[in-house]
């Protein structure tokens, strides 16, 4: 049996005490809490308030920033995939932190992929050159189509 030594405590600590009890000292605690609330969304608002500092932290793992606040895409894609985690969970995936963390983490490497895809979409669309648009089809058909008019208009 393991032993924990604690000082005397102060308000922080209390925090640190029921994160220590959750977490480490009870590891399947939180599983079955998972397990019992997935159906109760009520639980799981209170749930994601709880693990806010674990949501954020993760979130921010996913990016090269220092820190990202509340206004922060990764932010809103590491809350909604914490949640996704919660009614996904099951107890054959293991310890529900780890899976959490994988989710958020494909949510964020998923919404990484398509920034991108949309951003080079843009810089394509911005960089098209005249010579390109005049030898292309459309505007081909168009200049024909502005000649046929001009024709019928001098008639």
């Amino acid at each position: 049996m393991y032993y924990i030594y604690c000082p005397a405590r102060t308000k922080g600590e209390n925090a640190m005490d029921r994160y220590l009890m959750k977490n480490i000292l009870l590891p399947g605690a939180l599983n079955k809490r998972i397990l019992k609330i997935q159906n109760n969304q009520e639980e799981i608002d209170s749930l994601i308030h709880e693990y806010k500092p674990f949501i954020m932290a993760t979130g921010r793992k996913c990016t090269y920033k220092s820190y990202i606040t509340e206004q922060d895409d990764e932010y809103s894609i590491a809350l909604i995939a914490f949640a996704e985690a919660v009614k996904a969970y099951r107890e054959d995936k293991g310890n529900f932190l780890s899976f959490a963390k994988n989710i958020i983490r494909k949510r964020c490497i998923d919404y990484y992929r398509k920034e991108k895809r949309h951003l080079n979409s843009r810089l394509s669309l911005d960089n098209a050159n005249e010579e390109d648009t005049e030898n292309s089809l459309i505007y081909q058909q168009s200049m024909k189509y502005y000649a046929q008019d001009e024709i019928a208009q001098n008639r």
